[in-house]
């Protein structure tokens, strides 16, 4: 182990002592500027109460990566664990959570799917467009409601300022090749955004190959006092998915469609703001266990055959899913001297169509855009309202901020959850803080209804809670931001997906009690001028401990955890047009997986992975080459899903400006 820290540490000092250049970055470090999603009310993200980080799009244009799920890689607390490539699919968790236990938002809307967590990172927005990422530590439900158990992750976009274009095209290794366009319309008081963009590879090994396509449309107008803001966008992903979900069936298939729309209005009058927001988004998947095609397996009588291979007797055609969410948010927020407070009240409704989830229905339904075979034959249907309090006190170097929500669910009742935080202002740059705040998930409808290929959900499982606690301090100047945090969560019900010892089903079941107790530091630096070596440094790292092993089971997900978790990224910029950022991560996962054929758990253990970004900008065209995993090192995610080796792409961008 020490070996794999002392390799990490000889190659960041390399790439340190080989950049001797300096020259100024212009995007400073003004956190107090940017307004997050950490209460109710917006709050200022220096005086956040909790642990937060925020990925503006300058430091995204240096990094090496074409997905929101890579960028979420190198951010403090974040543990992805990917099983395609370039974001085809992958699932995220935040401080030792599972992956359906972090909120992702877009806009402040949730985005997240009732189907399943492995959904969550399905978005009809490219890079291009994203303003910043806030990550979001900690489970809060009076904050988020009842899907932020460990975290949440808020997408901000662009709001159109100006009138420009950008247009990209990329390509590279195992037969990767991408282009997008972005365009904005910029009016006296209004501005529209559209955007599209594509990808697709041949894959890094068999079967997987994948496709994405995104396209959005963002529309902003000033109607007095009135500000509405209008977005809808869409995104289609096709992927070959070898060993994703289980090593015993490789060849599996899967086709995602996304469909999501949003109206904002926000009224302010006096000390008086009304807030509200409704959103749709419908989902469409497609999984396929034994993957139908050409050169894969084709349907004959009934049966899928592959050459001599027949798929097993229990499998009769693919899953189709479909859900439907609805989502409706109105808030009062009053500003007084001291207080801020807010209201509100909240609903949701979560449906889905599918032939294997949910209850029986009286008249099979037709998957639209496939052949007749291809039918709805159940669903489920399920109702939240939620009614939230909260107030904000300023006082001297005091900042608290308290409040509840109540949850009304049709499937698990009533239930209120408080929350408080406090922080305390040592000087303009010094705050410490801390803060309580409960959390609950309710099962997703993969969770309670799946049975297929030796997987089996259950109908009886129970919302998993958790109590969170956190301690922390901040310093941020113009080009310093640091936080060093503790954390712990007691958590009780965990679900996860298990297997016991010596079985070969997985099945969906409450967990015993697990507390989960960390650390987060992060720092941020750009140096002075008489510092030559590097521009920007960043360095992340995160620590986790569970008092609960899968020592009697194997642990999909909840005890897989990330127990270390370091990344640094550093940024040179060698003359007005060549800049080169260099990453490094190092991480080290709880837990172990069974290999096929196997009767013994392999550690996950540890690995690390080198990437860089290499640009040369000038005039209105921005050159880049991309390395990742710049030694070929070999790692897994997730068990049995090796990742990509070596991979290098290159791409031009032009920013075309009125």
């Amino acid at each position: 182990m020490q070996f794999a820290h002392h390799k990490i540490l000889i190659i960041t000092l390399l790439i340190t002592n080989s950049l001797t250049t300096f020259a100024q970055i212009s995007d400073t470090l003004q956190l107090n500027e940017v307004k997050i999603q950490a209460s109710r009310a917006s709050t200022q993200a220096l005086h956040a109460p909790r642990t937060v980080e925020l990925i503006t799009a300058a430091q995204i244009a240096q990094l090496p990566v074409k997905s929101v799920s890579e960028v979420l890689e190198y951010a403090l607390g974040a543990d992805l664990r990917s099983r395609g490539p370039v974001g085809m699919q992958s699932d995220l968790s935040i401080r030792g959570g599972s992956f359906e236990q972090t909120l992702i938002l877009l806009n402040g809307i949730p985005l997240t799917d009732p189907q399943t967590g492995h959904h969550s990172l399905n978005l009809p927005v490219s890079l291009d467009e994203i303003l910043h990422i806030e990550i979001i530590q900690g489970g809060a439900a009076r904050i988020f409601g009842p899907k932020a158990f460990s975290g949440a992750i808020n997408i901000v976009t662009r709001t159109s300022t100006n009138t420009s274009a950008t247009l990209a095209v990329e390509g590279g290794e195992y037969g990767s090749y991408g282009t997008s366009a972005q365009g904005n319309v910029a009016l006296p008081k209004s501005g529209i955004s559209a955007g599209i963009s594509r990808f697709s590879t041949d894959g890094y090994i068999s079967n997987t190959d994948g496709n994405r396509l995104q396209g959005n449309l963002f529309y902003h107008t000033a109607i007095g006092k009135l500000n509405v803001s209008a977005f809808t966008g869409a995104e289609q992903k096709a992927f070959g998915a070898q060993n994703f979900y289980s090593a015993s069936f490789p060849s599996q298939f899967e086709e995602t469609k996304l469909f999501f729309g949003g109206l904002k209005l926000d009224y302010r009058i006096k000390s008086w703001q009304f807030n509200l927001t409704g959103s749709y988004r419908q989902h469409h998947d497609r999984f396929e266990l034994y993957r139908e095609g050409a050169e894969w397996y084709v349907r004959s009588n009934g049966f899928f055959i592959m050459g001599d291979d027949t798929a097993a007797s229990f499998y009769k055609g693919h899953n189709y899913h479909r859900t439907d969410v609805n989502e409706t948010n109105l808030q009062i927020v009053r500003s007084l001297k001291k207080h801020t407070f807010s209201a509100g009240i909240s609903y949701r409704n979560e449906h889905i169509y599918s032939n294997v989830l949910g209850e029986p229905m009286d008249k099979p339904k037709h998957v639209a855009g496939y052949p007749d075979y291809a039918q709805f034959l159940r669903e489920a249907d399920r109702n939240e309202y939620h009614i939230y309090l909260e107030d904000q006190f300023q006082s001297g170097r005091w900042w608290i901020n308290g409040g509840m929500l109540m949850t009304v669910s049709d499937e698990y009742g009533t239930r209120v959850f408080p929350g408080i935080d406090v922080a305390y202002l040592f000087n303009r740059y010094l705050r410490t803080y801390a803060n309580f705040n409960q959390a609950i998930r309710y099962p997703t409808y993969t969770d309670l209804y799946y049975r297929l290929g030796g997987a089996i959900g259950s109908i009886g499982l129970k919302p998993e809670k958790s109590d969170n606690y956190e301690l922390g301090i901040r310093y941020q100047q113009e080009r310093t931001n640091a936080q060093l945090a503790v954390f712990h969560r007691a958590s009780s019900s965990l679900i996860d997906w298990i297997r016991k010892n010596g079985s070969s089903i997985t099945e969906a079941a409450n967990i015993t009690a697990v507390n989960f107790t960390g650390v987060d530091f992060s720092i941020r630096l750009q140096p002075e001028a008489y510092l030559t070596l590097l521009d920007e440094i960043q360095f992340s790292y995160t620590f986790i401990s569970a008092d609960e092993k899968s020592t009697d089971f194997e642990s999909n997900y909840a005890l897989d955890f990330l127990k270390h978790k370091c990344t640094a990224i550093l940024q040179k910029k060698i003359n007005a047009a060549l800049q080169i950022s260099f990453a490094v991560s190092y991480q080290e996962r709880e837990g172990g997986y069974l290999k096929p054929g196997a009767s013994k758990e392999t550690e996950y253990g540890w690995f690390y992975t080198a990437d860089s970004r290499i640009t040369y900008s000038k005039g209105i065209g921005k050159l880049y080459l991309d390395v990742k995993n710049i030694f070929n090192h070999v790692y897994t995610d997730i068990g049995n899903i090796p990742q990509p080796g070596r991979w290098i792409t290159m791409g031009i961008k032009l920013n075309i400006k009125k």
